[in-house]
C-alpha cells in the first residue's frame, strides 16, 4: 500500500510540474501559470479537511477497500 501511494504521489507531482512547465513555455503568461497552479491546489485545500474528517469516522476496511456487499 505504501509503495502504491509513493508511486501515485510521485507521478502526480511529475505531471503537475510538467503542466506548469508546458504552460510557462507555451503562454509566457504569469496569470495563466497562477490559474493552473490554483486549479491544482484548490481542490486539495477545499476538500482535504472535510475528506479527512469523514474518512476518520469510517471503518478502516471501508476506507481502504470500499463498501463490500455480503
Amino acid at each position: 500500500m505504501w509503495g502504491g501511494e509513493l508511486v501515485s504521489v510521485l507521478t502526480s507531482s511529475i505531471l503537475q510540474m510538467g503542466l506548469v512547465w508546458h504552460i510557462t513555455l507555451t503562454t509566457n503568461s504569469a496569470s495563466m501559470l497562477s490559474l493552473a497552479s490554483l486549479a491544482g491546489f484548490l481542490p486539495l485545500a477545499l476538500f482535504g479537511t472535510f475528506a479527512g474528517a469523514i474518512v476518520d469516522r469510517l471503518p478502516l476496511r471501508v476506507t481502504l477497500v470500499g463498501p463490500t456487499s455480503s
